[in-house]
């Protein structure tokens, strides 16, 4: 495979996120395909390349985390791994690498662990990321 998609992915683990977007909601699928449309069909996960299921991984995470996914803030963590503006969630996840998407991924990993704080700011629309600092 080349050096954006990565290698393929194992049929297991494949069938382990299939089984967990056909948990989701009906809502969520929903956004899940606007997403993939603003993509131009651009994510999807055939090939199941690295980048392809890390893209699915980020979107598994928000919405199990979320119970729906806030289109903006994908946007604005994808933005702020590449050092690039997107204009939607699509084009800015359907731009990673496969190491962005794993970054992205592990960065929401981060959110959600209460790791790092999540500021929104609501002037630009985005948001931006704080680390925690720990007092020893």
């Amino acid at each position: 495979m080349s050096r954006l998609e990565g290698q393929l992915v194992a049929d297991e683990q494949v069938s382990i996120l299939k089984m967990r977007f056909a948990r989701l909601d009906d809502r969520t699928r929903l956004i899940i395909r606007e997403i993939a449309d603003e993509a131009h069909g651009d994510i999807s996960m055939t090939p199941p390349t690295e980048r392809r299921v890390g893209i699915a991984r980020i979107l598994l995470e928000v919405a199990e985390n979320d119970a729906t996914i806030d289109k903006d803030l994908v946007r604005s963590i994808c933005e702020l791994r590449t050092g690039k503006k997107y204009q939607n969630a699509g084009l800015a996840l359907s731009d990673l690498s496969w190491i962005d998407a794993e970054r992205v991924w592990s960065t929401f990993q981060d959110i959600y662990a209460d790791r790092v704080e999540l500021e929104y700011i609501p002037v630009s629309n985005h948001y931006n990321i704080k680390e925690h600092h720990h007092v020893r």
